[in-house]
């Protein structure tokens, strides 16, 4: 979701470095720097992302947006070339962090994100009246793309094939395809934003987070970990003709912060986010000011638990083990309405809300998911009654939003 600019403001502090190697025996930029590693943490939905539009850029044939959308089967298996090329070019993936459960604070965002993709798509309807062209041409099979194809993404999407929204199970069928690979001990649904999973493990154990999400540039990741945009990776052929290389933006964060004498980024953020019009300079003036007179509004505190890390306990309780057990791997609206239910008490229950992927289909008419309403409600109605702590039935549907 990110803050706007932020990550514009920091690229120049940022080392544009040679992450890892293939088909050579060089050590690699980023072994050279003490304290860092190889050790690549992975923003699992700003994967499927990636991968998606890197996908729908490679129709150059195609008439429409909706002639552009790779299909499931496809995203899967461009997810996976793109794994192996990382661990071909010696890079250890540790985690792919997907968001089980997002905070409260985060509904005006997703909001806004559903009226923006409504409105594109009544664009959409309004421009091809009679339907989407298809080309006869079908598209380059994942399979011949090359390699670099996966990576290189600074050429941007051509505006004909903007505006449809991503299809609707995208992060689901890209958590079925690694959960059915040699990736599944890493990949995890965490009960709470990917983000902060990411950033603990980047602090506690060392390594480099890719993301797409300059949020993550704001928590303190310590001297160990760092941050990598998949919009700046590059691979290049190697100089020597051996082979290829990875190079990328590193966002090492501490020295950063260092760099401007700040304890770490969020006051900077901060400034930026509550005064999007602020120089950079007068930003930095700012977050150098309050942090030494040690400001402590409601606002600040209030940003500053946005940022917060998210941990498993060592030893969780039995409930705790059996919740893990239970989203670990589900689709990750489901995850999010079975924490919801666990987490609020019977008597005092707040409105639990699931939010139902955005379903490419005629804005003008009824939305399909009408179709299936009395299923999911009595879905819900099962869950919320043999949730823990158990939830009545009484009034269970009217608290329950879509």
């Amino acid at each position: 979701m990110g803050i706007p600019h932020l990550a514009g403001h920091l690229q120049p502090y940022a080392i544009h470095t040679t992450l890892g190697h293939k088909n050579s025996n060089s050590i690699t930029d980023i072994d050279k720097a003490p304290n860092y590693t190889l050790n690549l943490i992975i923003d699992g939905p700003a994967l499927a992302y990636h991968i998606y539009y890197r996908l729908a850029h490679r129709s150059s044939n195609a008439l429409s947006p909706f002639d552009a959308i790779p299909s499931y089967k496809e995203i899967g298996h461009a997810v996976l070339a793109f794994l192996s090329e990382l661990e071909a070019h010696h890079i250890k993936i540790t985690h792919i962090y997907f968001d089980g459960h997002l905070p409260h604070h985060k509904r005006p965002t997703r909001l806004s994100r559903l009226e923006t993709s409504l409105k594109d798509l009544t664009k959409l309807r309004k421009k091809y009246p009679k339907g989407f062209p298809i080309s006869s041409l079908p598209p380059s099979p994942v399979q011949s793309l090359p390699s670099s194809h996966l990576f290189n993404s600074f050429h941007s999407i051509p505006h004909a094939l903007r505006g449809l929204p991503a299809p609707p199970f995208l992060v689901p069928a890209v958590l079925d395809v690694l959960h059915g690979n040699k990736y599944a001990d890493i990949t995890a649904i965490v009960p709470g934003e990917a983000d902060g999973f990411c950033a603990k493990a980047a602090r506690d154990e060392g390594g480099v987070i890719l993301t797409g999400d300059s949020d993550l540039l704001v928590y303190d990741l310590g001297d160990k970990g760092a941050v990598v945009f998949f919009a700046g990776l590059e691979m290049q052929e190697n100089e020597g003709g051996d082979g290829t290389v990875l190079r990328g933006m590193v966002y090492k964060t501490t020295e950063i912060a260092n760099r401007f004498e700040l304890p770490n980024l969020q006051r900077l953020a901060y400034e930026i986010k509550i005064d999007p019009n602020v120089g950079f300079m007068e930003a930095k003036r700012r977050a150098r000011q309050s942090a030494a007179e040690e400001e402590d509004g409601v606002l600040w505190q209030g940003f500053r638990e946005e940022y917060h890390y998210y941990s498993i306990p060592a030893s969780p309780s039995l409930q705790e083990q059996q919740q893990q057990q239970q989203t670990h791997r589900l689709d990750p609206r489901l995850s999010e309405l079975i924490l919801q239910l666990s987490s609020s008490p019977s008597h005092e229950q707040a409105d639990a809300t699931i939010y139902l992927p955005f379903l490419i289909d005629d804005p003008s008419r009824s939305s399909a998911w009408d179709v299936s309403a009395e299923i999911r409600h009595a879905l819900y109605d099962f869950l919320a009654t043999h949730s823990t702590p158990p939830h009545p039935p009484s009034g269970l549907l009217q608290s329950i939003k879509e």
